[in-house]
């Protein structure tokens, strides 16, 4: 899942199709990405559901070292 820190946007994230279009390295912890809602300027931060937990339930992936993602 992906949100917009701006709008509050959520996208689901296709990662079948994440992988195939940006190759099978692909590492989302830190990464952000242009909002994808007209006018908006914002930037998306992604989320995932961690091993275990209840599914729909989506926490911001952060970089194995613990620290906060530059934006």
């Amino acid at each position: 899942m992906a949100r917009c820190q701006a709008c509050q946007l959520d996208l689901r994230i296709d990662m079948d199709l994440m992988a195939r279009l940006n190759g099978p390295d692909l590492v989302l912890f830190g990464r952000t990405c242009r909002c994808r809602r007209m006018g908006c300027a914002g930037r998306m931060f992604f989320m995932g559901t961690p091993p275990g937990q209840q599914v729909g339930l989506f926490w911001r992936l952060r970089k194995p070292d613990g620290s906060r993602p530059a934006l």
